[in-house]
């Protein structure tokens, strides 16, 4: 039967307790702070902390010790813990010592991912640092709290926070609203020539035409909250077609550094974070001339259409797919931000996830800002000033929320068994292809494509070098993309018709799928393999991020936050959540992450578990992964339902057509 990872969870001792109070219970201050610590500590960080009555002291993974201040995010650094604790104290080491610290600027970059996110206001008076005892104060411990909880009791239920409290991005800005617009980064020419048309005419991939005309964005709709690159970006894109592996680079439409992944993802993510800066009207106008373009060059040239089987022989770079995801996304977006801080919260900014764009939006502080799976900064003004805002983007409810592989299971399980060790699948393998490809090497024409196409592109000159030649220690001199060479070899040999090398392709993939099989066995019969995939899930898991307000996603027009979190599970606070995980199959037999509710038998699936080669054949390496179970994607919409509404616009409302809006567009364009 599947274990559950609860097994492995080490108790620990219970939050701080003041020793002058007449309560015997923890107050709830000290509760949110040791949850906040022990849960840092199961991710390998703040070892060995321990609170005291004004801070927390705990250790770096530089082994210095580590002083923060209640209300203070400043850390100072100490070579020990007796000084760390002086400092907090306020008080001297046993001997009238002075206090001495580290060099900050030396020590700092072991824990610039630290994240406290304790504002001064919350922090009871009793509580404070005697140099903040002036500063501003609190409500008594009654009014304060929420509820307390018993030193006996193992679940910790604390007071709500405020929005501003949960948000760890609010900080003040170092850069104006002025000057990031202004700011020489926004302002950088995007290169590969001076304007579209002279773009088009140095590439090989542009879209066919004119006509119909090319797409061009009209003026209205370049608005001062993006970069103009962003506007640029998306009509070169829109203007293009997947065709060879340059369509498919993005410094081949900029000379500017921007985001990674796919080209597709990247015009959707570009596409959503312009639409985002936009009004409604403005956003819905965008999305239709995007894809009023898509339909003039369908009916000009229907081999851009699908045809009954859904396939097509040209394929846009932005189809209306990814116009539809991105302005889904805006939704999304939209949606949160309102129930979070209000319907006068208001985009000032928006930019790709580059530490160059954030720094020139923002100020400093990329780094440390970071979210888990974070696409798209936004800069946001809400009644208390601006802050970051954060978005993973995401097309539609097939989302990967773990990407990993399975040579993490070694590192598990120290004493894994052959049959799911990576390394050795993979020297296998090697093995395999080159004893093949000597068996039938003189059947192989070299100079035949698909095989000599691959080899000029995969810089293999004599495909006899690939059978001959080793590493020292005697293992084969082969990589990915040689050991495809050798398979596109064996393929041609079987495509010939020889018998013996289409058996051989046959049994070489049913080892792969064998693997597959084990592998998935193992994760939920392995007691070891259950603990470190469990324990990957409580510290790197996209939920986590969500939950600790580093960053919401916007899944189609579906949003991942807090809120819907908290629809679901019935709390946001993923510590709890996470406790309630586990590893378990469904009636078809594939394995998946499922919530078990308390105080019932549901069991709510989150993620399916995912393991597949990386190269089928030839990558030698598998996949482990954790999609988005379709289970969750219902939950997810009917928290979204029940949060925001389903507001489906109506597309008639704000034109008598589509065409005529389109039309009122256009006259407003400047030639």
């Amino acid at each position: 039967m599947p274990q559950s990872f609860n097994q492995f969870i080490r108790e620990e001792p219970g939050p701080y307790i003041d020793k002058d109070s007449k309560s015997k219970e923890a107050h709830a201050y000290h509760v949110d702070q040791h949850a906040h610590h022990t849960k840092q500590q199961k991710d390998k960080k703040h070892q060995g902390f321990k609170q005291l009555r004004r801070g927390v002291i705990y250790k770096s993974n530089s082994g210095s010790w580590v002083g923060v201040k209640n209300g203070e995010n400043k850390r100072e650094y100490f070579n020990d813990a007796i000084h760390a604790t002086a400092w907090v104290n306020g008080t001297h080491p046993a001997g009238g010592e002075e206090i001495q610290k580290l060099d900050r600027k030396t020590q700092q970059k072991d824990d610039k991912a630290e994240k406290h996110g304790y504002s001064k206001d919350e922090v009871p008076h009793d509580f404070r640092h005697p140099s903040e005892s002036k500063k501003t104060r609190v409500k008594s411990d009654t009014q304060n709290a929420k509820t307390v909880v018993k030193k006996s009791e193992k679940k910790t239920t604390v007071k709500e926070k405020t929005s501003d409290q949960k948000n760890k991005h609010r900080q003040t800005e170092t850069v104006s609203i002025e000057d990031a617009q202004n700011s020489d980064r926004v302002n950088e020419p995007i290169g590969k020539g001076k304007n579209l048309e002279e773009f088009l005419g140095n590439i090989k991939f542009a879209t066919q035409g004119p006509p119909p005309p090319r797409f061009k964005i009209p003026n209205s709709l370049r608005g001062k909250k993006v970069s103009s690159r962003v506007f640029d970006l998306i009509e070169r894109m829109a203007n293009c077609e997947a065709r060879g592996a340059a369509s498919g680079k993005y410094q081949n439409y900029s000379d500017v550094k921007g985001g990674a992944g796919k080209i597709f993802a990247q015009a959707g993510e570009l596409m959503a974070m312009a639409m985002s800066t936009m009004d409604d009207k403005n956003a819905d106008q965008f999305r239709d001339v995007l894809k009023k373009y898509n339909e003039d060059l369908e009916n000009t040239y229907p081999d851009y259409k699908k045809d009954k089987k859904g396939k097509i022989k040209r394929k846009k770079i932005i189809d209306d797919s990814w116009v539809d995801a991105a302005h889904g996304n805006r939704k999304a977006i939209h949606n949160y931000l309102k129930k979070e801080y209000g319907e006068g919260a208001e985009i000032e900014f928006g930019c790709w996830d580059t530490k160059e764009d954030v720094e020139a939006m923002w100020g400093e502080g990329y780094d440390e800002n970071k979210g888990y799976s974070t696409d798209v900064f936004f800069r946001v003004k809400g009644k208390g000033g601006s802050f970051l805002h954060e978005v993973s983007l995401k097309k539609s409810t097939l989302v990967n929320f773990l990407n990993s592989g399975t040579g993490k299971f070694e590192d598990w399980d120290d004493k894994l068994p052959d049959n799911i060790k990576g390394s050795l699948f993979g020297e296998n393998q090697r093995n395999r292809l080159v004893e093949a490809v000597t068996k039938h090497f003189d059947k192989i024409n070299p100079n035949e494509p698909p095989l000599s196409d691959l080899m000029k592109t995969k810089g293999v000159g004599d495909l006899k070098e690939l059978i001959t030649n080793k590493k020292e220690g005697g293992k084969w001199d082969l990589n990915r993309d040689k050991s495809k060479v050798l398979l596109t070899a064996l393929n041609q040999v079987a495509q010939a018709g020889d018998k013996e090398a289409k058996q051989f392709l046959k049994d070489h993939r049913q080892v792969s799928q064998d693997y597959q099989n084990a592998a998935v066995e193992a994760i939920l019969e392995n007691p070891k393999l259950t603990e470190g995939m469990m324990t990957d899930i409580k510290g790197n898991f996209p939920l986590k991020g969500v939950s600790e307000r580093e960053e919401v996603m916007a899944i189609g027009d579906l949003s991942l936050d807090p809120h819907t979190m908290k629809h679901i599970f019935g709390t946001d606070d993923y510590s709890q959540i996470s406790e309630r995980f586990e590893p378990l199959k469904d009636k078809n037999g594939n394995p998946y992450i499922g919530y078990n509710v308390e105080g019932s038998d549901e069991v709510i699936p989150v993620a399916g578990i995912g393991i597949r080669e990386d190269g089928n054949g030839y990558g030698g390496q598998f996949k482990f992964e954790m999609v988005l179970h379709k289970g969750f994607a219902e939950h997810l919409k009917n928290a979204n339902d029940a949060i925001y509404g389903n507001k489906k616009q109506d597309e008639q409302v704000k034109y008598k057509s589509i065409a005529h809006g389109i039309h009122e567009i256009l006259q407003t364009t400047n030639t």
